[in-house]
């Protein structure tokens, strides 16, 4: 695309456009959603931007006869295009294209600026640079942030299932607590990357239920923080008695194996399973009931271990009951297109 550009404005002579080749580089992202994201930012902010260095050209500097008068108008520029550019980081980049478009502007020669050229052929090569690598984009190599979305959440899915199994691993605690911090920062890591493809697939084309994306991803960062709770007590507490810890071993064992059966659900391998919580449950419940009437002093940690454990069953129902209804409303409009086929 960078070099169909290239070609154009060698080709044709029009030197001015040369911010299409830089467009090209710069809005080349991992995605469609976050090309198009950057695109629209650079073009607006290119265009307001210039909009008000056309106006500070036009009405503002030939009533301006010190230097006081300028910096005051280029003070009020750069203000505009700092506030922006301090926003969050869905309109940043914008603020950074009004204050460059502005600066343009306003800083042509070290005389007086006078021509609006340069605004003009700022634009087009903007304008340009975004059509002719929105061309390329999807007709090449489209990427859509809605099938790496789906990809991210499966990957988010198995790596909750690992943290399960590390809560009650026979390693060493020192080992178990490495293991946990590292599985965290990497679950950290992953539902960033999901927030960022959320927000990327709101400027892709397509019909894709972006809230029910966003209702998942919440309810898995629920079982996420579950999760380290678990971990968390384990390390602080002393050594579980045997039965209660065989229990908890064989129920951390059915959450990575329901997590891992979501995780091949989303990635198509499978249909949803039934998942298998409540009779793992229901047996440290009753280890739980036999071990606190021989020993009182640790009541409260196991009664709040498995409150732990029953917030951490539900929560993982409320996730496979999403998935599967989901997948029930999308074999029922499969249907109905296929019956308004015939």
């Amino acid at each position: 695309a960078a070099f169909i550009c290239y070609l154009v404005f060698i080709g044709f002579d029009y030197p001015g456009i040369y911010t299409s080749v830089i467009t090209c580089f710069v809005v080349a992202l991992s995605t469609i959603g976050a090309s198009n994201q950057k695109g629209i930012l650079r073009f607006g902010g290119a265009a307001v931007g210039g909009l008000m260095g056309l106006i500070a050209l036009v009405y503002l500097f030939p009533n301006i006869e010190t230097i006081g008068g300028f910096w005051l108008v280029f003070g009020a520029g750069t203000a505009v295009a700092a506030w922006v550019n301090f926003g969050t980081p869905r309109i940043s980049y914008g603020g950074y294209q009004i204050g460059l478009a502005f600066y343009k502007a306003v800083l042509q020669d070290f005389g007086p600026a006078s021509s609006a050229t340069v605004i003009r052929d700022r634009l087009i090569g903007v304008f340009f640079g975004l059509l002719v690598f929105g061309a390329v984009e999807h007709l090449l190599w489209p990427v859509r942030a809605q099938d790496a979305l789906r990809a991210r959440l499966t990957e988010l899915l198995h790596l909750l299932a690992n943290l399960a199994r590390s809560g009650t691993s026979d390693k060493p605690p020192a080992v178990i607590a490495d293991d946990v911090d590292s599985w965290r920062r990497r679950i950290s890591q992953k539902v960033d990357d999901i927030q960022g493809l959320i927000e990327s697939s709101k400027f892709e084309s397509g019909a894709l239920q972006l809230d029910e994306f966003q209702k998942r991803t919440g309810d898995a960062q629920l079982v996420f923080v579950l999760l380290l709770s678990l971990a968390r007590q384990s390390r602080d507490t002393p050594r579980l008695p045997d039965a209660m810890r065989a229990a908890a071993v064989d129920l951390d064992s059915s959450v990575a194996t329901a997590l891992e059966a979501l995780a091949n659900h989303v990635s198509g391998g499978s249909e949803p399973a039934v998942l298998e919580l409540e009779g793992p449950l229901n047996a440290f419940e009753r280890t739980v009931a036999g071990t606190v009437a021989l020993d009182n002093e640790g009541d409260a940690h196991f009664r709040g271990r498995l409150a732990l454990y029953r917030a951490l069953s539900a929560a993982i129902k409320r996730l496979s009951s999403e998935f599967l209804n989901t997948g029930q409303d999308q074999h029922r409009s499969l249907s109905s297109k296929g019956e308004d086929l015939f």
